[in-house]
């Protein structure tokens, strides 16, 4: 009673992430390289972008950066090619979660 709403991510601190996520929009893949850094990758797909899927997108992301393996260095890499034209309200919700 009293208390605003609490944030939980979809990927809670302490447990491992999955190798890929599913967002309809976009293939979202994790992991360590053989080189032993961590990368990070958004392969788009061709389906509705939705903020529920924006947000599980930030989600997984934010939490890949504060696990191991991205702990020695990480890379990212964006294949967007298939991905349906985002609007505006997209770019600016990740333009905002990367100012963070």
């Amino acid at each position: 009673a009293g208390e605003g709403p609490v944030e939980r991510s979809s990927f809670p601190e302490g447990r491992a992430l999955p190798a890929s996520v599913h967002v309809g929009f976009a293939e979202l893949q994790q992991g360590i390289d053989a080189t032993g850094t961590g990368y990070f990758r958004i392969l788009g797909r061709d389906g509705d972008i939705t903020d529920e899927g924006i947000g599980t997108m930030l989600d997984f992301l934010d939490a890949f950066t504060r696990s191991p393996s991205a702990m020695p260095g990480f890379s990212i890499t964006y294949d967007l090619r298939s991905l349906r034209n985002p609007s505006m309200t997209m770019v600016m919700r990740v333009a905002e979660w990367g100012a963070d």
